[in-house]
């Protein structure tokens, strides 16, 4: 009779982190490409009023007026604001940050599997080959 010794073996401490790691990896993925999705699709049903203000750059006379009091950078900041409210832009944002936190994730489970794995020291290592 040949039945499975690793079956009734309890999970290291480790281990067991590392598990619900991966879990949580995989749910923040999860979340991040649902929750992008739905910023994205609220984001686009939204109806787009015009802005009443000028953009920065359109008028040369208050652009140069915006230069002379806030500097060149001013430009720069209005666009790069104006872009962080598109809901594509958002979307990219939401679901890069879900990816780097799992990776995150994943990277750490990782490192307590191996910490796990050679904890007992050598002699669980040679029961792990068998």
């Amino acid at each position: 009779m040949t039945g499975n010794h690793n079956a009734s073996v309890p999970l290291s401490p480790a281990r067991r982190q590392a598990r619900w790691l991966r879990i949580a990896a995989a749910a923040l993925l999860l979340l991040g490409v649902f929750g992008a999705d739905l910023v994205y699709w609220l984001g686009m049903r939204t109806v787009h009023a015009p802005n009443p203000l000028p953009v920065a750059g359109e008028d040369k006379a208050e652009t140069r007026r915006e230069e002379m009091i806030f500097g060149k950078q001013t430009l720069f900041l209005d666009q790069l604001g104006r872009n962080l409210k598109r809901p594509g832009t958002q979307a990219v944002i939401l679901v890069v940050t879900a990816t780097l936190a799992a990776g995150g994730c994943f990277y750490f489970a990782r490192l307590l599997d191996h910490a796990g794995g050679h904890a007992n020291g050598p002699d669980n290592r040679d029961a792990e080959k068998r």
